[in-house]
């Protein structure tokens, strides 16, 4: 409940990320997005405890994501080359031509 960032590290790392919010199966849409490489966040547990979680990598990339949700923003909105936004048939035709690799990120 009530999430707040506390911290986010200066070292960035780029994952491919995609969302429910932006369709799904066929139709839903891929793309690179750069994020801190490590965050902090402070919330209310269910119980009205004050937790802090401390996240590195791809959980770190996942719970930015969902506070940009808070604010509005979209994973598109932070996809830095747009001709690097795929679907979900591009981006899994890709990787099966390239041994289950997805495109490397610029």
């Amino acid at each position: 409940i009530n999430p707040k960032l506390l911290y986010s590290s200066k070292e960035l790392s780029a994952e491919w990320e995609g969302c429910a919010s932006v369709g799904l199966g066929a139709k839903s849409l891929f793309g690179p997005v750069r994020r801190p490489n490590s965050s902090q966040i402070e919330f209310t547990n269910i119980k009205g405890e004050l937790e802090v979680l401390s996240a590195t990598n791809y959980l770190s990339h996942i719970l930015l994501h969902e506070l940009d949700h808070l604010e509005g923003i979209m994973f598109l909105d932070r996809v830095e080359d747009p001709t690097m936004i795929l679907s979900a048939t591009e981006l899994d035709a890709y990787a099966e031509k390239h041994g289950g690799n997805y495109p490397k990120i610029k």
